[in-house]
């Protein structure tokens, strides 16, 4: 196969497609026995499985409401005030999972106690596992939104659940401190349970971890969550069609747990979250007997786009913890892109031809650049680029530009009199309509504006928006560079050409 200029420090074997999806669930389509099965036992025992759990909800609910009143709304509770709700929270949540199907659950190992690990990672596979962890008297990590909802509140407070908001960077630093003000905290909170994949999948194997349960640098013990099934996956994954309904409406069902050692991390792990993470997943992944996956949330992020974008949801699904080692980009970055890559998919198969392709780039379809840029990044050599053939073919252009050229493009932009400088209206007009940052707010332009004007003058120049990009290196993301492209498609192509002129690519 081809390789790709190595000047891109972007080599074509990561960004091959995987065969491996983690995100698809193993359960078969439901057979006429199944849709048998289904029809005479979830309006029957599924109900009643259902009404059981919400009485036994509300009864924890009560008992959670009773034993929090007067207590402070952070801080640990006292064994007087905990005690009680953890005996009845465990007592709920084994009747729950009785109620389910599962009626013997294999325990390997010990739970280390709180004081030993006050954390817990686990894999996530489905909806089952907070459960489990509620029956062994753990925490968990959960939603804030959560705190805000009736009778659940109540039982939140009651678990002492960590509350995190995860949206924005802010909302992920807050995470990672409320996460450390338990590790740091041993035996005054209980053991917290937490997926550091960040999301579920069908447990064929490990993805990649976040870091913030491994900063904190305490002790964790790792666990393992597996399930064993004939025809339903109870995996919270894609493609399962009445994933609740068939939930409900199981006879028996089966999963295992296993207790590893407690980690102890290193110097070298205490230092590097990264690290420390990486060799617990290595050691979970092994106890699973399954493969490592450089998949990660922002798969999920994706598909999750990709079908707002009507696109197969299947092309949301590149390895991003890949992606964004190799090319560098966000999320957001790989969104905007993914906007862009849907616009030009006319036929929304989810794959570009190179009609297609020329098009996104403002070019003649038998342009030799475009062909060129086809080809070389067409590195399956099917015919046709799929999403992740697409990022790295313009993330390779758009790293072709350099920061000052970005400048040069940003200002050409805001100085639409050409008199060499811009004002405040000028500033929040190209940032709302041209560049559609729709989540940059008045203030936000307001205070953005004061910092570059350092003379006070109601105008900045040229050299004032250097200084403040910068100090804002942030600004000069792969998205940001994108939405330039689309303004000046020709001269940032130029800018590729020039840089790759020993490729041969010769306009028109």
């Amino acid at each position: 196969s081809r390789s790709i200029d190595s000047s891109l420090s972007m080599p074509v074997t990561p960004l091959l497609p995987t065969p491996l999806n983690p995100f698809v669930s193993s359960t078969p389509e439901p057979g006429i026995a199944e849709w048998i099965k289904i029809i005479l036992v979830f309006p029957t025992l599924g109900l009643i499985r259902i009404v059981l759990c919400v009485l036994l909800n509300l009864i924890l609910a009560l008992v959670a409401f009773l034993f929090t009143i007067g207590a402070p709304k952070d801080g640990p509770l006292p064994a007087w005030r905990a005690d009680p709700i953890r005996i009845v929270a465990m007592i709920v949540a084994r009747s729950c999972l009785f109620i389910l199907g599962f009626y013997h659950i294999p325990v390997t190992g010990r739970k280390a106690s709180c004081k030993e690990a006050p954390i817990i990672v686990s894999n996530h596979v489905s909806y089952i596992e907070p459960i489990f962890f509620t029956y062994a008297g753990c925490s968990h990590v959960a939603k804030a939104a959560l705190g805000e909802i009736p009778l659940a509140k109540h039982i939140a407070r009651g678990l002492q659940l960590c509350f995190v908001d995860r949206t924005g960077k802010a909302s992920c630093a807050e995470a990672k401190n409320r996460i450390k003000e338990r590790a740091d905290n041993p035996g005054k909170w209980p053991s917290l349970v937490v997926y550091p994949e960040g999301t579920t999948c069908n447990g064929r194997t490990v993805l990649q971890f976040k870091a913030g349960a491994f900063s904190p640098g305490a002790p964790v013990q790792p666990a393992v969550v597996q399930y064993q099934f004939s025809f339903f996956d109870p995996s919270s994954s894609l493609g399962c069609r009445f994933w609740w309904i068939r939930m409900f409406s199981q006879f028996v069902q089966f999963m295992e747990v296993k207790f590893l050692p407690v980690h102890h991390p290193t110097d070298a792990e205490r230092a590097n979250a990264l690290l420390y993470a990486n060799n617990v997943r290595a050691a979970m992944a092994r106890a699973l007997n399954v493969g490592l996956s450089e998949h990660a949330l922002g798969d999920l992020l994706l598909q999750r786009a990709a079908e707002k974008h009507h696109l197969p949801w299947e092309v949301g699904v590149v390895e991003f913890g890949r992606m964004h080692r190799v090319l560098g980009i966000s999320v957001e970055d790989a969104e905007h892109l993914l906007a862009k890559f849907s616009k030009f998919d006319v036929d929304h198969n989810g794959r570009l031809d190179q009609t297609e392709f020329a098009a996104a780039l403002d070019l003649d379809v038998d342009d030799p650049m475009a062909v060129q840029l086809f080809e070389k990044y067409d590195v399956d050599e099917d015919g046709e680029l799929d999403f992740r053939e697409f990022v790295a073919a313009v993330v390779s252009i758009l790293n072709s530009v350099t920061e000052d050229q970005t400048i040069d493009f940003m200002f050409a932009l805001l100085d639409n009199d050409h008199d060499g400088y811009f004002d405040i209206a000028r500033l929040r007009y190209v940032l709302s309509t041209v560049l559609e940052d729709e989540q940059v707010s008045d203030e936000r332009v307001q205070a953005m504006f004061v910092e570059m004007d350092d003379q006070v003058a109601g105008r900045v120049s040229k050299d004032q928006l250097t200084r403040f990009v910068k100090a804002h290196p942030d600004l000069v993301t792969p998205s940001r560079k994108s939405q330039l492209l689309d303004k000046f498609k020709f001269t940032l192509l130029a800018r590729y050409q020039e840089r790759h002129k020993d490729d041969n690519i010769v306009p028109h």
